[in-house]
């Protein structure tokens, strides 16, 4: 079996199944009151690890469906492609996961998922972005729950001035295993002083007080923001790809 395959163009005459959840999806546990650098349990139940058995982790991606994770075209390639999807995970150092102010509040185990195979955007370099297909449909737990996409008018418009990005932090300094946290904001080419003519469209700049904070751990995470939609949800606008050379603490982020 193919893992690595090309995607299709889009057929507008086509009618496609609606596969991505609309109103059951960025139901975290959405923390605004915290101001620590470590999430809480739930708050970031899409997140998924990329795995493969020979490698080990690599990359972040989001799941936004019962079969799809999202992520990073550059976090896939012919010499690492993910074998299984780590889904539920909140810290790497502990089995099960509980709150940090109440060990008696514990979620369910990990969950593994075998790949069934990787969908590459294959001819629109602005879009660079994979899709992961798992071998069976993910339950959705109270740990495991898909990320809301911009699907409406409205929400592709909307341009917050502040997002929030999470993932495992590798940096030495670091010795929590939990999913780290940070606010991030929207800069311009001019602040993160960079030619934008170099720039596709669709990229989001941003700029953070950390050095750093987009390192390899991040990349391929979701960028995104609550929005007071049934509630408030978490909607992912875009994607970490990664730092931009001879900028000042900025980052370069695919935006949908």
């Amino acid at each position: 079996l193919q893992k690595l395959r090309s995607g299709q163009d889009f057929n507008s005459s086509h009618q496609y199944p609606q596969l991505l959840p609309r109103r059951h999806c960025g139901k975290g546990l959405i923390d605004g009151e915290k101001s620590t650098p470590s999430a809480t349990l739930y708050e970031f139940p899409w997140i998924a690890k990329l795995f493969n058995r020979a490698l080990g982790y690599n990359c972040l991606g989001t799941l936004i469906s019962h079969r799809y994770i999202l992520t990073s075209e550059n976090c896939i390639n012919f010499y690492f492609i993910p074998d299984l999807i780590v889904l539920g995970e909140y810290d790497n150092f502990r089995e099960p996961d509980c709150q940090l102010e109440d060990p008696t509040d514990c979620a369910p185990p990990l969950r593994l998922y075998e790949v069934e195979y990787v969908v590459r955007n294959h001819n629109d370099y602005r879009y660079r972005i994979d899709l992961i297909r798992t071998t069976e449909n993910v339950a959705f737990e109270d740990h495991i729950q898909p990320v809301c996409l911009p699907l409406t008018s409205e929400l592709k418009h909307f341009r917050p001035s502040q997002y929030t990005i999470a993932g495992w932090n590798k940096n030495s300094k670091n010795t929590t295993g939990i999913i780290q946290k940070e606010t991030i904001y929207a800069a311009s080419s001019a602040e993160c002083q960079i030619n934008e003519e170099h720039l596709p469209h669709n990229v989001l700049l941003y700029t953070t007080s950390h050095e750093n904070v987009a390192n390899r751990t991040y990349s391929g995470g979701p960028v995104g923001a609550a929005v007071p939609s049934s509630g408030r949800r978490f909607e992912q606008f875009a994607l970490v790809i990664g730092p931009v050379e001879r900028a000042r603490k900025s980052e370069l982020t695919l935006k949908f």
